[in-house]
């Protein structure tokens, strides 16, 4: 009996579905485009105010937990990966999700939609973001109509079908992802897909933003970072300008805008002596997003800034850490319930048996690149004048990309030691 692999990827969702129309895909040998064939509907409009907050406890919660150097993660990407198996779950999987991400699924369905409206219809003057969902599945799949309509309506999900375990379709996803992003996640999958692999569900998130107010490249110079390898010489971008600035509870945070998009960067460290970590395991998600919004109300305050430019690339397995955030039942063979989703051969049900994210960062003195990619393996089984702020982080720092809808982190992330 063939054994079926779902993998979900943010950016992405690939389904295959029985009796439909084929059509020639040209962009992909040997796969069919299944978009059209699905059949959309509305979206209910939903209160989603208080979802931002439960992005950044996710956000916080995952990056707590990596044990890699420079850190950095996609909150929004993570979140909006998961909201898409969450759209298949029923029962108890279903309300640990919903306790996890902060809703039901016709909420999490209508932030999805909410969230991408915002953020990629903010753009101008070169701006770019873009979230991007798909969907590839094998031809044995048995995925059910109603789950595959809801992701296309939600969460504009391109669809795929053809025999996932060939190089093709590792080459093809791949092609897929390196497309979304612009070159900077170029591979997702490192092997082929195994012949029991029947769903592949893909989000990816690209950023593309120049700063408001850019640095200079001849005000950049070489300068200490006093990383936790020791102190080691990178390029320090600078400058003096009106920037978003707060020091609340012992805590720095910077708020940089970028230019064309109501999308901001931050940079948060303890004044009182704290690590990042142990600044990220005091705050709450309401703490980060009341600070970001003190931050960006405060614009118009004279800063002398001095920042390394870097870039930051990181893999993340999620797969022990969210049971642990309370995703149990959605890991186990046995009590996984994701019968909205459909099954695999034979009726054999589904669970989650992995989480990946691929992430990558670039800040220089232009602006800010930024792709994410994250993926879910599922398998069946059983007043006065002020002085200019002088700030200068030559030691590790927390450092988030946002926007203003939610206030909650689409990156987010530690810079330890600059490459």
């Amino acid at each position: 009996m063939k054994k079926l692999i779902a993998v979900i990827l943010s950016g992405a969702i690939i389904f295959s579905l029985a009796g439909c129309g084929r059509k020639k895909n040209l962009l992909y040998e040997d796969m069919t485009l299944l978009t059209a064939d699905i059949e959309k509907t509305s979206v209910p409009a939903t209160d989603t105010s208080s979802m931002g907050q439960y992005v950044t406890n996710l956000g916080l919660d995952l990056l707590s937990a990596s044990r890699k150097e420079n850190p950095v993660i996609s909150p929004l990407s993570a979140y909006l990966c998961l909201s898409m198996a969450a759209a298949g779950a029923s029962g108890e999987t279903a309300d640990e999700f919903a306790a996890l991400l902060g809703g039901s699924d016709e909420a999490l369905g209508a932030f999805g939609a909410d969230i991408r409206e915002k953020l990629e219809n903010g753009g101008e003057n070169g701006a770019e973001f873009v979230l991007s969902n798909s969907a590839w599945t094998d031809s044995d799949a048995n995925i059910l109509e109603s789950y595959l309509s809801r992701l296309a309506s939600c969460y504009g999900a391109e669809m795929y079908s053809g025999d996932l375990a060939t190089a093709k379709a590792k080459k093809a996803i791949n092609s897929w992802v390196d497309d979304k992003t612009k070159g900077l996640i170029p591979q997702l999958l490192d092997r082929e897909l195994s012949e029991n692999t029947m769903l592949v569900l893909i989000n990816t998130i690209y950023m593309n933003a120049d700063w408001a107010s850019p640095f200079k490249p001849e005000s950049t110079k070489k300068d200490t970072f006093h990383g936790t390898k020791g102190d080691v010489e990178v390029d320090f971008m600078r400058q003096t300008a009106s920037f978003g600035y707060v020091n609340e509870n012992d805590t720095d945070c910077l708020v940089m805008p970028y230019k064309g998009h109501e999308l901001y960067f931050a940079a948060i460290r303890s004044t009182a002596g704290l690590s990042p970590a142990e600044l990220l395991s005091s705050l709450t998600g309401a703490d980060l997003s009341r600070l970001l919004s003190a931050a960006f109300q405060s614009a118009g305050r004279e800063v002398q800034l001095s920042i390394p430019k870097f870039t930051a690339e990181c893999s993340l397995d999620m797969t022990e850490t969210l049971p642990a955030l309370g995703l149990e039942t959605a890991f186990s063979p046995d009590l996984a319930d994701f019968s909205l989703m459909g099954t695999g051969e034979d009726g054999m049900p589904l669970y989650i048996s992995k989480v990946l994210q691929k992430v990558k960062v670039i800040v220089d003195e232009k602006g800010t690149e930024a792709a994410a990619a994250t993926a879910a393996i599922m398998e069946t089984g059983s007043g006065e004048p002020v002085l200019p702020v002088e700030l200068c982080f030559d030691e590790p720092f927390i450092y988030v990309i946002f926007d203003t809808s939610y206030y909650s982190p689409i990156f987010l992330g530690i810079l330890e030691n600059p490459v």
